[in-house]
């Protein structure tokens, strides 16, 4: 199975069928979805492909064609990263500047200036120590209301302390912050501590929108008007909130391109890692992975039906 999946990603990938992709999808926006970047080849080798191939564009632009100011290039792509993890101002900055390619590092406004490691790397470590938490306790966790969520997750630490693995992680510096910026790139909200959104009552979910804005706000003397979500959990609430303070875009995580006809505050964007092979990352570009995707979840749908 896995041979076969490598097989197609391979011939989606090919320059015929990426160039077929690419044309069916033209007028789409690709908004690339990273996270971190641990090493800077595999990310390069992409950025250069994209440089050749495609027309990147900033946050900035895509707010201008939102509101009718001037349109996007066919072809357009955005380079997005979530979480704020210092190795993209590491290993993703020079590669974006070699290139002139605008980039968004969504921030999560409360770990910033903190050695306080994400909740999820928590149950990483517990994992791997063979304690507490076992290959379902993450995507259990994540679909747990939020109040539940963080009892556990502060049992799970606690143990851990006690046990003599405290947990801990190199967070993004305000001054690695100001060095993205000072390159020309742009910073957006992704929530005050990553929670997912949509588990919360509405009323925290205001809370993080807010808390993360303001900070941001603070360290950079911007306005801030773009937004991802955590874990891609669209919600009305949030929704609301990001109109009153005046966003302009909102991004989900669901491995489609995104259409500016839609809600702006609902955008799509696409799943992809900055490791991945050359060909796998011309697939997902391309729009050809995407539109593989899309048919197997609605084949998958009906099956189930």
């Amino acid at each position: 199975m896995a041979r076969l999946a490598q097989v197609g990603t391979t011939l989606l990938g090919s320059s015929l069928v990426e160039g077929a992709a690419r044309a069916a999808t033209r007028r789409g926006l690709r908004v690339l979805a990273y996270h971190g970047v641990p090493h800077s080849g595999p990310f390069a080798e992409q950025m250069i492909h994209l440089a050749e191939a495609y027309h990147p564009v900033s946050g900035g632009d895509v707010l201008e064609a939102l509101a009718g100011e001037r349109p996007l290039p066919d072809l357009a792509v955005w380079v997005t990263f979530d979480d704020g993890r210092p190795d993209v101002v590491e290993n993703a900055l020079p590669a974006l500047q070699h290139r002139k390619i605008p980039a968004t590092l969504f921030v999560v406004a409360g770990v910033v200036d903190t050695t306080e490691p994400f909740w999820w790397e928590i149950i990483e470590k517990a994992e791997s120590t063979g304690t507490m938490a076992n290959s379902a306790t993450l995507g259990l966790l994540k679909r747990a209301p939020d109040e539940e969520r963080r009892a556990q997750i502060s049992y799970i630490s606690e143990q851990l302390t006690t046990m003599g693995w405290p947990v801990s992680a190199r967070q993004l510096t305000s001054t690695e912050l100001h060095q993205w910026l000072d390159a020309g790139m742009e910073i957006g909200n992704h929530s005050w501590d990553h929670p997912c959104l949509d588990r919360c009552p509405a009323d925290a979910q205001v809370e993080q929108i807010d808390r993360a804005h303001e900070k941001l706000s603070g360290l950079t003397g911007d306005q801030i008007r773009l937004f991802a979500y955590p874990n891609r959990n669209f919600s009305k609430p949030v929704d609301d909130e990001l109109r009153r303070l005046n966003y302009g875009v909102g991004l989900l995580f669901d491995h489609r391109i995104a259409k500016l006809g839609g809600n702006p505050l609902a955008m799509s964007r696409l799943r992809i890692d900055s490791q991945a092979p050359l060909p796998r990352f011309r697939a997902i570009v391309s729009g050809g992975h995407p539109a593989l995707f899309a048919t197997h979840r609605r084949v998958s749908a009906l099956v189930r039906r």
